[in-house]
């Protein structure tokens, strides 16, 4: 399957002024025993995360259990390989 940002491929639309920024949470379950595997063939979004850090827009993706989220900003260049795989049956993206 795949997930994408509101109006992809379009750029997503910032929230109006004075208004609460957007959050969209994915939960992926898989059946028990099984893992999942999380490949982005494509990415991009504000920010530098080794430079300048994730300023607002960040993806968040719980993938090891228990732990922190993984925060991903920047962009993915075409020859990058980024993939997770889960530790358990379940993933958040947030």
């Amino acid at each position: 399957g795949a997930v994408t940002s509101p109006r992809y491929p379009q750029p997503y639309e910032p929230p109006s002024r004075g208004a609460a920024s957007r959050v969209c949470n994915w939960f992926i379950t898989a059946r028990p025993g099984r893992r999942l595997l999380i490949n982005f063939d494509h990415f991009a979004v504000e920010g530098h995360l080794t430079e300048r850090g994730c300023p607002a827009a960040v993806l968040r993706l719980w993938y090891e259990s228990p732990g922190p989220p993984l925060e991903l900003c920047g962009e993915k260049a075409p020859s990058d390989r980024w993939q997770y795989l889960s530790t358990s049956n379940s993933i958040r993206l947030s």
